[in-house]
């Protein structure tokens, strides 16, 4: 394996940042999660697969909950074929730490075993779990799920520089997984480019090269979690972040709302974010020249957003004029700016739904 695929994995894995490490006191279920209610929703909806059944090869990378390694599972009647394997991290000196990290692992096994999410052709499939006896920790639960040498979206478009289309098509993959979660009362939390794995399509989508999938499901937010009597707070990756999540003033800025309603929309402006970056063929949409002096990403992004009405989507749109003009139709720069405009608005009401996007995509795409 490649250094290059080491760090593909390595940075989707890191802890560099900090920013989805706000804790989860807010959540009832933090004190109360422990490695048993995790291998209780596995066992109810995946395989298992014993430890005897992975070698491993190579470490891929070190997170807050998980170590990944690349494994070959030997399925009995089949060639040996490359795992990623996410290995709960048990040692910590804290022991609420240790509960946090386990809550944030117990809402990705839920989403990943979800009935109406399993199968779906863009969401990160987990093939199986299992556990491996430790005399000190005792049961170490392991997820496996598929691998991919493509990595993170990002990687994959700067490495790649794939059409626009099919980076469209990509993109509208993440829109539908998004449109799955939200049509099961399931806020993702976390959408940013980093959270997507690109995949050779196998049998899913035959008539594409490679297909993107949704992943990391640690920050997920669920109906019921509404419902406990609890706070509930949208975490995600402050860069990524809607403007009323990061507390951002604004003449356009709603006040920030705990409600899955709220939160929907949030991980849509998200969602608008990551669209350009795919626009921008993986490059950060942040650019170095809306910068003033001393400025870091965060003041920049704050500074617009109080001084300016939609201010990133005004920069968003001029992108696409300035730089996407070889590439544009009759109809394709309308239909692409209009999902840019139902996502990036700061006024969230005004925001469109993923339903909403989907349609607008796929219109002209689809």
């Amino acid at each position: 394996m490649s250094s290059q695929a080491f760090s593909i994995w390595g940075s989707r894995f890191s802890d560099e940042g900090g920013q989805n490490l706000v804790s989860y006191l807010s959540r009832k279920d933090t004190a109360e999660v422990d490695v048993g209610d995790i291998l209780a929703v596995a066992g109810k909806a995946l395989p298992y697969i014993p430890p005897n059944r992975l070698t491993f090869d190579k470490a891929l990378g070190r997170g807050t909950s998980f170590q990944v390694n690349r494994e070959v599972y030997s399925k009995p009647g089949y060639s040996g074929y490359y795992v990623a394997v996410k290995y709960l991290q048990t040692s910590t000196d804290s022991t609420f730490e240790r509960r946090r990290r386990y809550a944030a692992v117990l809402r990705e096994v839920r989403v990943l075993t979800h009935l109406a999410l399993r199968g779906n052709a863009c969401v990160m499939p987990a093939l199986g779990y299992g556990w491996q006896s430790d005399r000190l920790e005792g049961a170490q639960p392991y997820l496996v799920v598929d691998y991919s040498d493509h990595g993170t979206l990002p990687q994959y478009l700067r490495r790649c520089k794939i059409p626009l289309h099919e980076r469209i098509e990509l993109a509208i993959d993440i829109a539908s997984a998004l449109q799955s979660l939200h049509a099961c009362k399931i806020i993702h939390g976390d959408v940013k480019p980093e959270n997507i794995i690109v995949y050779d399509h196998g049998g899913d989508l035959p008539e594409r090269p490679q297909a993107a999938k949704l992943a990391d499901f640690g920050c997920s937010i669920f109906e019921l979690d509404f419902k406990q009597g609890s706070d509930v707070y949208y975490l995600g990756t402050p860069k990524y972040n809607a403007p009323e999540i990061n507390g951002r003033v604004g003449s356009q800025v709603e006040a920030y709302d705990s409600s899955i309603v709220a939160f929907a929309l949030a991980d849509v402006y998200s969602y608008g974010l990551f669209l350009w970056e795919v626009l921008k063929n993986g490059q950060d949409y942040l650019d170095p020249s809306w910068f003033r002096d001393g400025e870091d990403g965060g003041d920049c992004i704050t500074r617009i957003c109080a001084t300016e009405v939609d201010g990133i989507l005004e920069r968003a749109s001029s992108f696409y004029d300035n730089e996407l003009a070889t590439n544009k139709t009759s109809t394709f720069p309308d239909t692409l700016k209009q999902a840019l405009a139902l996502a990036l608005r700061d006024r969230r009401s005004l925001r469109g739904s993923m339903d909403e996007i989907f349609h607008v995509l796929t219109t002209e795409f689809g």
